[in-house]
């Protein structure tokens, strides 16, 4: 949030989050909510509200965020109408129709296809994993999103896998997104992650290491950690990819824009 307020970028603050411990940590540590307080007051942060509820849908919030379609009529009664706000929505034919006439619409889609355990990820290389970057514009659509690599499924913590699988997307010639699946191959048991982790990853590498229009700093990151023999922690493995996912879209809109 501070690299968005410095930079001066647009940045969507979920102003009732769902799942998680967020509100039970600002409620609990004074110190964090007034920090956090004072960083949201600034031109660039916008409320995004969840439509759990009727009650959910105010006026003074800049987005939306929709789940259920029962949503869509108490959102055209509201006497002072949302058609300035953005809508969130998921890609059901039944938001598509409800909502012609709303101009900021953004598709919602989970395009992860996860599986059951790590393990399964062997069986798979190379899929594809989304096309709305080249179409959301074509649809009606003022943009895009996605659950990246890990799925609109919340978990919360972690657990020690027998496998370690390394998601990565990338942009084929032809501007198509894809995705890969770098997994472990010594999965008898729970121990030795690092090992694990240096399967996968030089699996990686023998793709990667050259491919200069899928580079990006996440993309480096592993490059780094293959060259200097080091374990980052499976929540940096993917935090890295989800990091390489974020930078490789928004090079393709800025070149797209160009």
């Amino acid at each position: 949030m501070e690299a968005f307020r410095d930079y001066g970028r647009e940045l969507f603050i979920v102003s009732n989050p769902q799942v998680g411990e967020f509100n039970k940590e600002m409620l609990g540590n004074l110190e964090v909510s007034e920090e956090f307080r004072e960083l949201i007051d600034n031109q660039h942060f916008k409320s995004l509200t969840i439509v759990a509820e009727r009650e959910d849908i105010r006026n003074d919030s800049y987005a939306y965020l929709l789940k259920n379609v029962d949503h869509l009529e108490w959102l055209k009664s509201d006497e002072k109408g949302n058609y300035a706000s953005f809508l969130f929505h998921p890609d059901r034919t039944e938001f598509r129709r409800g909502l012609r006439g709303f101009r900021k619409r953004i598709l919602l889609a989970d395009h992860f296809q996860e599986e059951t355990r790590n393990a399964d990820y062997l069986k798979l290389s190379s899929y594809s994993f989304s096309s709305d970057h080249l179409y959301y514009k074509d649809e009606g659509y003022y943009g895009f999103s996605d659950y990246s690599i890990v799925g609109k499924r919340f978990m919360e913590g972690g657990f020690a896998p027998r496998a370690v699988a390394i998601h990565i997307v990338y942009l084929t010639k032809e501007g198509n997104l894809r995705i890969r699946h770098f997994t472990s191959t010594s999965n008898e048991d729970i121990s030795n992650p690092a090992g694990k982790f240096n399967e996968a990853l030089d699996k990686l590498v023998d793709v990667f290491k050259d491919d200069e229009p899928n580079k990006t700093l996440g993309l480096e990151k592993f490059l780094e950690h293959h060259k200097n023999g080091t374990y980052p922690g499976l929540g940096q493995v993917k935090q890295l990819s989800i990091m390489h996912h974020i930078e490789l879209v928004g090079s393709y809109l800025r070149d797209d824009v160009k």
